[in-house]
């Protein structure tokens, strides 16, 4: 059911929601439940029916739905005769009353987070990925074709914000850590080991800033590998010294 007031469809939420045309700004569907994420895809209107968690398409004014899942659904994708749909959490205080609640209520089930694929030509359920607490809602979600083992950067590391692509990189391009946009972690030290995620050091082992090499000031690259090749010829004397010569170590 149209409406101009502010929220006004969380009191039509069970069969106030429609699909409007918008060429002819008329009504091409209606007695939806909160419908989601239209998409054109072989030659039908595809949507979600986000209030009973169906997915279905649109024949004439009526919903055909195809199949079901136990989850608010929300983002379609479509890949050859499969579809991708996202499923979220209910809210308690928004989602109240709906068809999906009861039948979850029935089934035994709570409405779960995650991803489902449809076999369109069976209307089955073939695989799903489930999340766990940390991701509780989905909005969308976008089928990358040809790709292996895609990587997804996470919300509270460096990467989300360094790695970026625009027209004409090539692909990512890794920016560098500035003033005003620090790092998150700690940028590693050229020159030294990075420590593997939890693990700790080894007995007697200690990490030393370059800083450390000198108690007075901090040394600057060249003075580094000066230092080091002193202590390396110091080093060298010192055992051949307590050999007796050189060669005789050797």
């Amino acid at each position: 059911m149209p409406t101009d007031i502010p929220a006004g469809w969380r009191q039509h939420r069970q069969e106030g929601g429609v699909v409007l045309h918008l060429p002819s700004n008329s009504i091409a569907a209606s007695g939806l439940s909160m419908p989601h994420s239209p998409r054109w895809y072989r030659e039908r209107l595809w949507l979600l029916n986000s209030g009973s968690g169906e997915l279905g398409y649109l024949d004439g004014e009526r919903f055909v739905p195809v199949a079901y899942g136990p989850g608010f659904v929300r983002g379609l994708a479509f890949h050859d005769r499969f579809a991708l749909i996202g499923l979220s959490q209910l809210r308690s205080t928004s989602f109240g009353g709906l068809a999906l609640e009861q039948r979850l209520a029935a089934d035994g089930q709570q409405a779960q987070c995650g991803l489902m694929v449809v076999d369109l030509d069976r209307g089955a359920v073939i695989h799903w990925l489930r999340f766990g607490n940390l991701v509780e809602e989905l909005f969308d979600l976008v089928v990358i074709p040809a790709a292996r083992r895609p990587r997804a950067l996470g919300l509270q590391e460096d990467d989300i914000e360094r790695l970026v692509s625009f027209p004409g990189s090539n692909g990512l391009v890794i920016t560098k850590p500035t003033v005003r946009r620090p790092g998150h972690t700690r940028a590693p030290v050229a020159g030294l080991p990075r420590p593997e995620p939890g693990a700790h050091p080894r007995p007697g082992h200690r990490t030393v800033h370059p800083c450390r090499l000198s108690r007075a000031r901090c040394l600057s690259a060249p003075e580094r590998a000066g230092a080091s090749r002193d202590r390396r010829l110091l080093a060298g004397a010192a055992t051949a010294a307590a050999c007796g010569s050189a060669t005789a170590c050797r």
